[in-house]
């Protein structure tokens, strides 16, 4: 049996960390991108850094770039990055290039995107997925892993062997949305750091900003209950006690 082609739409932090890895371990991968990003990568290639293990360069001539989304054709997989209000766009302009039988999984924050996907894609198969640990730009052409952590996506036996062999912790989950709820409480912290303006180890070192994430997480949880929803556990902290 072939190998799995990927594309990856939308190559920020999370697309080039995801497609990276994937053309680290000999996929045949398309990062789609804006064209400032790409022209990045055609430059000085992509290098992928993380905690728990050396550095892995990919020069550019390994790497595939594009900024059309027209460039989707003939992946079997499309991990799709974008940000959620660019969701919507992005699947009415793939839509009509997307090979027969692909895959789209959706590798995006936030509650809503894989139903968007999957109302703008009839008919085609539309995973949910989640990247929980946090992936940045330690400098242009770098993308850094900061935190250990399982990528978590709806089953699918060739997708989850793919990450598998690229070094990707992975784990199907039969609850998504559960998932995704417990990520949207992790990222409550975004707005404490962003109107802090201080790196996230430093704002999150400080206990006046950690008391204002508390409360941001405690009014979550209060209208998770409300809605009868129950985050998944992620972590070695159950949701109800992160605060």
């Amino acid at each position: 049996m072939s190998r799995p082609r990927f594309a990856v739409l939308g190559a920020g932090s999370i697309g080039c960390h995801l497609g990276g890895h994937l053309v680290a371990a000999g996929y045949e991968v398309v990062l789609i991108g804006r064209p400032s990003g790409m022209d990045v990568l055609r430059e000085r290639g992509l290098t992928l850094t993380g905690s728990r293990r050396g550095a892995v360069h990919l020069p550019s001539e390994r790497l595939a770039l594009a900024t059309g989304q027209e460039a989707v054709a003939g992946a079997d997989y499309v991990l799709v990055t974008v940000k959620s209000a660019g969701t919507g766009a992005a699947a009415r302009d793939i839509a009509g290039h997307l090979a027969a039988g692909a895959v789209v999984v959706s590798f995006q924050n936030g509650l809503h995107n894989p139903a968007v996907l999957r109302a703008a894609l009839p008919g085609r198969t539309v995973l949910a997925g989640m990247v929980p640990y946090n992936v940045v730009r330690s400098e242009p052409g770098t993308v850094h892993q900061g935190m250990a952590g399982r990528l978590m996506t709806e089953a699918d036996d060739t997708l989850l062997a793919a990450f598998g062999e690229a070094g990707l912790a992975v784990e199907a989950r039969t609850d998504m949305r559960e998932v995704q709820h417990a990520k949207l409480l992790m990222n409550l912290n975004n707005a404490c750091n962003a109107l802090s303006g201080l790196p996230l180890r430093d704002q999150l070192g400080l206990r006046a900003y950690r008391r204002c994430l508390a409360l941001c997480q405690r009014e979550a949880l209060a209208v998770y209950r409300a809605a009868g929803i129950t985050p998944a556990r992620l972590g070695p902290v159950a949701p109800g006690l992160t605060p």
